[in-house]
């Protein structure tokens, strides 16, 4: 009697890193890369119409210190909110309700007329976008073929720089003609148009349906777009090629000699998106208070933004071919010295723009191979949870600085000073990436850039 042959399971990960690069992955890429830049362009929406809502409602610009930091608040939560709910309900629905929610908040946000409405609108949206951004990061990244997900990680992450950008871009040709609320009727109006193709493009993680009982249909309909030629059958069984942690994702960051690496990525973290957002929220209110007009305040703040994807690229060409840590060591440094460059450049417009961009440069560039460094650090099936988890964490640092910045100005504290002391948490961002370099836990090596599982 001749028994049944059984074909061998289909190993996913190297699946894809055999399979090439296909148009399908790239178009899932760029999706996650387009959520990126919309939901940052309605989180920086706000930085840029301040001065303008301050002006028309009669009221200090130092109080909205509170109003940039309850939006960055509500990203906190949702990271930490949709990145759990992602490994129960699946990558793809928390996407999809997260440019849902912030698409929505966002075009809501001018029928308010008070500080208060705008602080419960702003926490409202940014609920939305603290859900899209790791799970768009974490969706990348399990498209892209190990060999390239450094340089797909860098990016999608560079959605964030560009969004930042784009804002300033909208700002500047909508503000002078159209006032403060059109900006946020645009900002709100594009995820909204967008959620149609979400619903039916958008794909679920890989991962996620490798461990679903039922989700094997739909993992070989993925797998024959990635790779046609490969015909893989619905009969199929599929494993995940890595080995799983024991326990909760979650606990797993702290397990197994990764502490260190976890609490020094989440230092690190925190430190890039203050810095980040002090200087996106407070820029053009600052060289507006240096006696620039409002609309050139705008031009000037986005070349912070558009110096973010080209020092996203750069850094992330250097993480490729060296380790991704020591590049962080360098990248604090320098963004450290534009920062007080920029301070001494107040009253010298070129010297203004010329810091303006090294800083964004630098700044954001480091914070984009923060990503990078976190995607290396764990393995897949913890992955997500390493990223969202770092990324939620690290929003603690976005309300911090924002809100003292506001303080610090309300008590007098003059332009120049507070730039200046904004170079002292990239210091400390420096020497965390500098232990994080030394760290040598057992089990994690550096190899072309990343750190890979032995």
């Amino acid at each position: 009697m001749q028994t049944e042959t059984r074909p061998a399971p289909i190993n996913l990960t190297a699946f894809i890193n055999e399979a090439p690069f296909s148009r399908y992955q790239k178009l899932v890429i760029g999706t996650c890369f387009l959520l990126m830049a919309l939901d940052t362009i309605d989180l920086a929406l706000i930085s840029f119409a301040a001065p303008a809502i301050a002006s028309a409602w009669s009221i200090p610009i130092a109080r909205f210190g509170t109003i940039f930091g309850i939006g960055l608040a509500g990203s906190l939560f949702g990271s930490l909110l949709f990145g759990s709910a992602a490994d129960v309900l699946g990558r793809r629905l928390p996407i999809i309700i997260g440019a849902a929610v912030f698409g929505l908040f966002t075009l809501l946000l001018p029928t308010v007329h008070s500080l208060e409405g705008l602080l419960i609108m702003r926490f409202l949206c940014g609920l939305g976008i603290g859900g899209v951004q790791p799970n768009c990061i974490a969706l990348s990244s399990e498209f892209a073929p190990p060999r390239l997900r450094p340089t797909v990680v860098s990016i999608t992450s560079c959605g964030l720089p560009l969004g930042s950008a784009l804002a300033g871009m909208i700002a500047l040709l909508m503000l002078p003609a159209y006032g403060w609320k059109s900006m946020f009727y645009l900002g709100g109006v594009m995820p909204l148009v967008l959620l149609p193709i979400l619903v039916w493009f958008l794909p679920e993680s890989i991962r996620f349906l490798a461990v679903k009982k039922n989700g094997s249909s739909k993992l070989a309909e993925i797998l024959n777009k990635i790779a046609p030629m490969r015909k893989v059958a619905d009969t199929d069984s599929f494993i995940l090629g890595e080995q799983r942690v024991a326990g909760s994702p979650a606990k797993a960051l702290f397990t197994d000699g990764r502490l260190p690496t976890t609490l020094l990525l989440w230092l690190m973290f925190i430190i890039g998106y203050l810095i980040t957002f002090l200087l996106l929220n407070w820029l053009p209110a600052l060289l507006q208070q240096s006696g620039i007009p409002l609309t050139r305040a705008i031009l000037v703040a986005s070349i912070f933004s558009l110096g973010g994807p080209i020092g996203g690229m750069v850094f992330a060409w250097f993480s490729k071919r060296s380790d991704s840590r020591r590049v962080m060591v360098i990248g604090f440094v320098a963004a450290a010295g534009s920062i007080i460059i920029l301070g001494m450049s107040q009253g010298h417009a070129a010297m203004v723009v010329i810091s303006i961009f090294l800083s964004g440069f630098f700044v954001t560039g480091t914070q984009i191979t923060m990503y990078v460094t976190a995607a290396a650090a764990y393995r897949t099936t913890m992955r997500s949870t390493g990223i969202g988890w770092a990324a939620g964490i690290g929003r603690i640092g976005s309300i911090i600085g924002p809100v003292v910045a506001g303080v610090l100005l309300g008590t007098g504290t003059t332009v120049s000073q507070l730039i200046y002391i904004t170079a002292a948490p990239a210091l400390i961002g420096s020497a965390a990436a500098f232990l994080l370099a030394r760290e040598q836990e057992e089990g994690i090596e550096v190899v072309a850039g990343r750190m890979e599982n032995r």
